[in-house]
């Protein structure tokens, strides 16, 4: 279980610190955190066939407390999970955002852009598509 569960953590931190800018992370990560609690609830239950839920449930949970609850544990390792990092949104985001090529060093934020992209842009809004009825 120890292996399990340092193997998971490795990816779990991994994941979510991949996709913690995604739009809708957090739901996902919740469901990510209860599909995972279910897996490996369903492997103990096949590794000690003979034991019950509850038991398996009592051996290897981290506790009944808020901070603890629904955290598998083995010893003193405990399962990482994907909502813990939380969500977080882009700093400074604008139309333009630099990616190394398009930014001075230091230059976090690019503001907008000129007043012909603005005319451009209001005259393709006002544009609708025909409708045939």
């Amino acid at each position: 279980m120890k292996e399990l569960i340092w193997t998971l953590n490795s990816l779990i931190v991994g994941w979510r610190t991949y996709f913690q800018y995604a739009t809708g992370a957090y739901r996902a990560f919740h469901s990510l955190d209860d599909w995972l609690w279910r897996r490996i609830l369903r492997w103990l239950k096949k590794k000690h066939r003979r034991v019950g839920s509850w038991e398996l449930r009592k051996r290897f949970s981290a506790g009944t407390t808020a901070p603890l609850r629904g955290r598998w544990r083995d010893g003193k390792v405990l399962l990482r999970q994907f909502s813990d990092g939380g969500i977080k949104r882009y700093r400074n985001r604008g139309i333009r955002i630099p990616n190394g090529w398009n930014a001075a060093p230091g230059e976090w934020f690019l503001s907008g852009t000129t007043a012909e992209f603005w005319a451009g842009y209001r005259a393709m809004a006002t544009m609708s598509p025909t409708r045939s009825a």
